[in-house]
C-alpha cells in the first residue's frame, strides 16, 4: 500500500478533534493539498493523529474515522456490528424498519443505512464514501440475512433534482413493502418514497398519535 498523505492542522483544533469531532473543514487545510475524493489520509494536529477520507469538494475536506489505526474491512465490520447491537431494543419491540447505521453517531461519517424488513437502503453524504460501499455490503450481509441492498442518491446529487435508487446487492425491493413499528403497519416504497421510504425519525411521533387515535 502506498504511503498515506499526511495533513497537518493548526494546533488550535487539537482539543476539538480529541473530543471526537469527525469533521475537518477545508479552510483549516493548506490550499496546496490536492487529492482525489476517497483517498485515505493521516491527519496530524499537535500530538493527535487520526485517519480519515478526503473529499475533494465541499466545505468538509476530511471525515475522521479512527484515531488509532487506518480502517480495514474487519474494523469496518466491527463498527457495523456495534450499530446493529445498539438497535436490539427496537427489534425486541417488533420494529422492522429503523436506521441501522447513523453515520457520525456510529463512527462511520458520511454513511447511513436504513433497514426495511429484509431490505437495506444506503445513503452517502460525500463522494469518497463510494470507496466504502464494498466493505459496507459485505458487512451488512455477514451480520444479517438480507434480500437486497440499494443505494439511494440525494436529489442534490443529480442534475435533474430527482432521487434515484441503484441496486448494490441482491434483488430490488418490491414496489409495495409492509413494515411494522410498535404494532403499526406501514406500506413503503423504497424506490420513490420520501427519504429512503419512510421518515424513520418520526417513529415515536407516530406511536404517540396512534395512542390518541
Amino acid at each position: 500500500m502506498a504511503k498515506l498523505r499526511e495533513i497537518y492542522l493548526p494546533t488550535t483544533l487539537k482539543e476539538h478533534l480529541s473530543q471526537g469531532h469527525p469533521w475537518v473543514y477545508r479552510n483549516h487545510i493548506s490550499e496546496a493539498v490536492h487529492l482525489p475524493s476517497g483517498s485515505w489520509v493521516k491527519v496530524r494536529c499537535g500530538g493527535w493523529t487520526g485517519y480519515g477520507l478526503w473529499d475533494a469538494n465541499g466545505a468538509i475536506a476530511v471525515r475522521i474515522f479512527s484515531d488509532r489505526d487506518l480502517p480495514t474491512p474487519p474494523w469496518f465490520r466491527q463498527q457495523i456490528q456495534a450499530a446493529w447491537e445498539l438497535r436490539s431494543s427496537l427489534r425486541d419491540q417488533g420494529c422492522t424498519a429503523y436506521r441501522w447505521l447513523f453515520g457520525e453517531g456510529d463512527g462511520l461519517p458520511g454513511l447511513t443505512v436504513d433497514l426495511y424488513g429484509d431490505f437495506a437502503v444506503v445513503q452517502t453524504y460525500m463522494p469518497g464514501a463510494e470507496e466504502l460501499l464494498d466493505w459496507l455490503v459485505k458487512s451488512l450481509t455477514a451480520i444479517q440475512p438480507l434480500q437486497g441492498i440499494s443505494l439511494r442518491t440525494q436529489p442534490g446529487d443529480r442534475a435533474d433534482g430527482d432521487s434515484k435508487t441503484q441496486l448494490l446487492w441482491g434483488k430490488p425491493a418490491p414496489q409495495t413493502l409492509i413494515v411494522e413499528e410498535h404494532g403499526l403497519k406501514f406500506q413503503v416504497n423504497l424506490h420513490t418514497g420520501q427519504k429512503t421510504g419512510l421518515f424513520l425519525d418520526h417513529r415515536e411521533n407516530r406511536r404517540f398519535v396512534e395512542g390518541l387515535s
